[in-house]
């Protein structure tokens, strides 16, 4: 770390494109050690990961494995159940209920109902004296609150890409969460991995799309004002 300020790393990529790995590699890299009692991994995912396993009764010991499982719509929600038979009559596998529930969730409650509980345990564990890896920032308004929290709380942000083309890796899933991580890949031309720190004094209040005149405008306003999110 360059100073005592905490950080928050944020990881995105594509399905599959080894964003978790990513986050593991950072921790051994910046503390010598690959579990780190000064460093935390949190997911926005976590709690729908949770409530998708209620739903479908199945607690999962491999969450990988959960993804390609197939569950069958019966034992379903009705309000679940009926998005669901738009891609399948009788069963879909564990990814598409993720999906499915994180939508409706989102629809419900609003669109940061997942973005606040992974604040929430983001602000308790640099409370606590560790750095924070998000290893799944997927969405727009998930990467905007984030850089909020950061300036508001003056601690460091770090942004990370992964292309890494793993037996997983899927670019061809239309889902919103897979969106942004396409377009930063596609439109910015960026491969593999980057990095980029936004220390606060870059942070550009109040800049305007009319603004970015440079190839060297940072990672976070270019998508700040370049991908526009599907809601």
């Amino acid at each position: 770390m360059t100073n005592n300020k905490k950080t928050v790393h944020v990881v995105m990529g594509l399905a599959g494109s080894g964003k978790t790995t990513l986050a593991k590699e950072l921790i051994q890299k910046n503390y010598r050690l690959p579990n780190s009692k000064y460093s935390h991994i949190i997911s926005f995912a976590d709690s729908l990961r949770r409530t998708s396993f209620l739903i479908a009764n199945n607690i999962p010991d491999n969450y990988e494995n959960f993804k390609k499982r197939l569950l069958f719509l019966d034992s379903f929600p009705d309000n679940i159940s009926r998005f669901a038979k738009m891609l399948n009559p009788n069963w879909i596998n564990g990814r598409e209920l993720l999906q499915i529930v994180g939508d409706n969730i989102a629809r419900l409650f609003g669109k940061d109902v997942w973005v606040n509980h992974a604040i929430k345990e983001i602000d308790s564990a640099l409370n606590n004296g560790l750095d924070v890896f998000i290893d799944d920032c997927r969405k727009k308004h998930e990467l905007i609150a984030v850089r909020e929290y950061c300036i508001k709380n003056k601690c460091n942000m770090i942004l990370h890409f992964t292309d890494y083309r793993s037996d997983k890796y899927n670019d061809k899933d239309n889902h919103v969460s897979e969106q942004m991580a396409l377009w930063i890949r596609d439109s910015l031309g960026i491969k593999h991995r980057h990095e980029e720190e936004l220390p606060l004094e870059n942070y550009k209040s109040g800049t305007t799309i009319n603004d970015i005149t440079n190839k060297d405008f940072d990672l976070y306003n270019k998508i700040l004002y370049g991908f526009k999110e599907q809601v």
